[in-house]
């Protein structure tokens, strides 16, 4: 061990780190198959010291953020000020055998959203509920300050949830890899395509929170399996799509 003085620190790996949810998209099979350390000089350990250096970084910026509040503490602004802690995304903390970002399992889309102060904004409350977006953060922000949200936004506000109240939102998306994924998460479900590629994803995440069942094949799940298909369809059908936008980076649904 290089850093024998820590041995007894490395965190476990994770449920997942062994799980490959075949059939895989040709894209993530390259993830997990050529570009990433599983099939590397990465042992078991290596990735331990990775998911351990990756939680002292965290911890660099917890230390910045704590800077920030005393700030606001010490000029006395704390009170009138609405903080929206989020990241634009994950790491592959070792899940699936993963590091880094570019796909859509969760460890790398689902990320911080913390809301702190204001005086609708409850505390101490963890929402696991609400399906929320990046696209979000502009109208939210825009409502606290009692203005309107630019035109054409297509997030919503996160008002009423923060309050307490339900959201009626069927679903939120997802993209990445330069447009050639794309992601549909709703309450239950996680659906993902791939451009030019008839393998799908579809995840359980209630029963199968680590995504090492793709039930994309799986034929009770294919009502499941359409109806995902259709708001992702949606989704991208009501887009402001750039008049220039190349062929290539079109979506066409028949």
């Amino acid at each position: 061990i290089h850093y024998p003085e820590i041995a007894n620190e490395l965190p476990p790996l994770p449920d997942n780190f062994s799980a490959i949810p075949e059939p895989l998209p040709a894209a993530i099979a390259k993830k997990h198959n050529g570009l990433e350390p599983r099939h590397g000089n990465w042992s078991d350990t290596h990735f331990r010291y990775y998911i351990w250096s990756y939680l002292r970084h965290v911890e660099m910026v917890d230390a910045e953020l704590a800077r920030l509040l005393a700030a606001l503490d010490a000029t006395d602004t704390r009170k009138d000020t609405v903080i929206l802690f989020t990241s634009d995304h994950g790491e592959g903390m070792a899940n699936h055998a993963m590091t880094r970002k570019g796909f859509l399992y969760d460890e790398s889309v689902r990320v911080p959203f913390v809301v702190s102060g204001g005086e609708h904004v409850r505390s101490g409350v963890v929402d696991e509920k609400t399906l929320t977006s990046g696209m979000d953060i502009i109208p939210t922000l825009c409502d606290f300050a009692g203005i309107e949200s630019p035109s054409g936004a297509k997030g919503v506000s996160l008002l009423p949830a923060l309050e307490g109240g339900e959201m009626n939102r069927p679903f939120v998306a997802a993209e990445c890899s330069n447009n050639q994924e794309q992601m549909i998460r709703s309450s239950r479900y996680k659906y993902i395509a791939y451009k030019d590629d008839p393998i799908e994803q579809l995840f359980d995440l209630q029963d199968d929170p680590g995504e090492t069942r793709n039930l994309s094949i799986d034929e009770p799940h294919r009502a499941v399996l359409e109806e995902h298909r259709d708001m992702l369809s949606q989704w991208i059908g009501q887009l402001d799509l750039a008049p220039d936008l190349p062929e290539e980076c079109r979506w066409e649904f028949g």
